[in-house]
């Protein structure tokens, strides 16, 4: 068990969303810190650079969803009155971190080496 999944075990639902969000405005913050320690100003503004982090998270989010996915049959352990293909576990906080940090370096890649091409 990785120390991800027994951290996830300890803290309930909303704590792992909560933590997840904190994970997507670090992220947010490293790259806006890199883009303007790297060039002394911003190619797109601020609220710009936070909208094109935010559609890359939601596009890696639905890259790595299908990661880590063992149905109740599979599992062996199917509650009663539940789809039994519905997942066993959700790993929200393990989503929100994976997806945080490639969200992060696509992000610095994009706004660093392509957008100045643009």
């Amino acid at each position: 068990m990785s120390a991800v999944d027994r951290l996830a075990t300890r803290i309930s639902g909303p704590a792992q969303i909560g933590l997840g969000l904190l994970a997507a405005f670090c992220g947010i913050g490293l790259v806006l810190v890199v883009l303007y320690a790297r060039s002394g100003q911003l190619i797109f503004s601020i609220g710009t650079s936070i909208a094109i982090y935010f559609v890359i998270w939601w596009v890696a989010l639905f890259a790595v969803l299908p990661f880590r996915v063992r149905s109740q049959v599979e599992a062996g352990e199917i509650e009663a009155g539940s789809e039994p293909g519905a997942p066993h576990q959700a790993h929200l906080l393990w989503y929100a971190l994976v997806t945080s940090a490639v969200a992060t370096v696509s992000s610095l890649v994009f706004l660093i080496w392509l957008a100045p091409l643009l």
